[in-house]
């Protein structure tokens, strides 16, 4: 019988869909423990800026992976180009959490250098 609830409260948060962020959010961000929460963000590699996890937002969100989108094309981007990221992060322990990304040249961020684009947010794990 025990088995059988994992089973199913497992099979249910497979289900749970992830909540992707693309802006500034304004309010606070509600996840269930077990959902994905995924940022997804521009960069361009060729600037030498690239994201950074400022407050990782521990130890209700653990970090999964950073991805980028495959070329549309099919073919490699172009010198200079461009993509979409996703930082992709997991709820794992209830409670309110902040979390901050960063956006920047690794070198003038260490600085004390203003970032270029930031991300920050208030999670609520229920």
């Amino acid at each position: 019988m025990l088995a059988s609830f994992c089973l199913a409260v497992g099979l249910l948060q497979t289900h749970v869909k992830d909540l992707v962020v693309t802006d500034q959010p304004t309010t606070p961000l509600h996840l269930a423990v077990g959902q994905k929460l995924v940022f997804s963000v521009y960069e361009n590699a060729s600037t030498g800026a690239s994201w950074t996890i400022k407050e990782p937002g521990k130890p209700g969100l653990k970090f999964l992976d950073i991805s980028s989108d495959e070329p549309k094309s099919g073919s490699p981007p172009k010198p200079g180009e461009g993509a979409t990221i996703r930082i992709r992060f997991q709820a794992v322990k209830k409670g309110t959490y902040s979390i901050k990304l960063i956006y920047g040249r690794s070198w003038e961020l260490a600085k004390g250098q203003k970032p270029w684009d930031s991300r920050s947010a208030k999670v609520v794990i229920q």
